[in-house]
């Protein structure tokens, strides 16, 4: 299975399980509207009781619902944590005038969806992808320091998949699948095999094209 098609897969699974509870929910609104009530707060009020009391259903969807809406307010958290995170790591990482080699320079003209390629001041060697609608590739100076040309350029392409694939707001979107239904075993799994699956198929796309 690709990465793409784990991800799809993750996704469809993740809609399920809020499309039956939307359904559920018009249904259960659609009977509540069907008795005569005094007022409409009162009416829906003594009909929800009612309903809920004598069908073992509603009582189900109701069950569902709320924990769809529990379990939504964690997945949102999730959502605006990593995102503010990456804002702040992007606001941290100032590029480093004068330290771009002859390899970012000349794959920078090709950077899918117009990706900057920085490089930032740290003693770990890293390469990373980060921003969701538009991608920045940064890489460290201890990296850029440590790998040949050929090296570089390679860990400069792999970061270029992703780029294009947008796989940052991907990985942000199962992370928010993940927190809003964790009782759903077969997202985690779908999940994970997205993860890897993305990395693989990333370097299999930098070997193919440096051949």
């Amino acid at each position: 299975m690709s990465a793409r098609s784990s991800f799809l897969a993750s996704a469809v699974l993740a809609v399920l399980p809020l499309l039956a509870a939307l359904i559920g929910l018009s249904r259960l609104l659609g009977s509540l509207g069907e008795g005569d009530a005094v007022t409409p707060i009162a009416g829906m009020c003594q009909l929800a009781y009612e309903h809920t009391i004598d069908k073992a259903g509603h009582l189900g969807i109701t069950f569902l619902l709320s924990i769809i809406f529990a379990f939504s307010g964690r997945a949102l958290y999730v959502l605006w944590r990593d995102w503010k995170r990456t804002a702040n790591v992007r606001r941290a990482m100032v590029s480093l005038p004068g330290q771009a080699s002859g390899v970012i320079d000349r794959l920078q003209s090709s950077s899918p969806r117009k990706a900057r390629i920085d490089v930032v001041e740290a003693d770990a060697a890293f390469g990373l992808t980060i921003g969701y609608l538009r991608p920045r590739i940064v890489l460290s100076s201890r990296l850029v320091e440590l790998l040949d040309d050929s090296e570089l350029e390679a860990v400069i392409r792999h970061e270029f998949v992703h780029a294009s694939r947008l796989d940052p707001l991907r990985v942000l979107l199962s992370d928010f699948f993940r927190a809003g239904l964790p009782f759903v075993p077969a997202l985690s799994y779908l999940l994970e095999e997205f993860r890897l699956r993305k990395e693989i198929e990333a370097d299999a796309a930098v070997v193919a094209s440096m051949r």
